[in-house]
């Protein structure tokens, strides 16, 4: 099956070979204090990376600094304590009730119609026995990065779905892109945190 690519969008950035900075750096890029909660923390790196995207942006370095920003939400997010967790509205994506085993692949992450979200799914579930995943979806011409992938709880899949759904009633596609990569990555903090502690029992 040939899935059609969705011009418009690129893939996710990836942000694995970002060196490490120092705390009151990571603070400092996203204009944040230590005494943020992480709904403010989350609020702030919004803000900032919908203006240096490289998709937005015309600065030669937007994409160098949205890898710096990604990088510094992901690290505050993953060691930040909130002392006040009613002040943080935790919900499915900061708090895991499950082993994090459902594949999901964020179509704003692979090019493709948003509108196949579903299609892209079904896809992806269908590969064969042996096929690594980034094989049976290159078969299919589609180019991922890993942040295109993930693996979620039942609980955040189905808040994914529900989301998605209301995209598609709503074409609401930057709001949505926006909102799926910042519950992703929460994800990816979270059950990387609960796979941790697993392996440690």
């Amino acid at each position: 099956m040939q899935m059609a690519r969705w011009s418009k969008q690129r893939p996710l950035i990836c942000f694995a070979s970002q060196p490490k900075r120092s705390l009151p750096d990571l603070y400092r890029l996203l204009g944040v204090s230590a005494s943020s909660s992480k709904a403010e923390i989350r609020a702030a790196y919004i803000s900032k990376i919908k203006v240096m995207h490289p998709d937005v942006s015309a600065d030669d370095d937007a994409t160098e600094d949205a890898v710096a920003l990604n990088a510094a939400y992901t690290a505050l997010m993953e060691q930040h304590v909130d002392y006040d967790e009613e002040d943080d509205l935790l919900d499915v994506f900061d708090i895991t009730e499950a082993e994090p085993d459902l594949l999901f692949i964020n179509p704003f992450g692979c090019q493709v119609d948003p509108l196949r979200w579903q299609e892209l799914q079904d896809y992806a579930q269908s590969a064969p026995d042996g096929w690594l995943l980034e094989d049976h979806l290159l078969a299919a011409g589609l180019s991922i990065t890993s942040s295109a992938v993930a693996w979620l709880t039942p609980a955040q899949l189905l808040t994914v779905q529900k989301e998605l759904e209301r995209m598609e009633e709503q074409f609401s596609f930057e709001t949505t892109a926006w909102w799926l990569s910042d519950v992703l990555m929460r994800a990816r903090v979270t059950n990387s945190r609960m796979s941790r502690a697993g392996a440690n029992r």
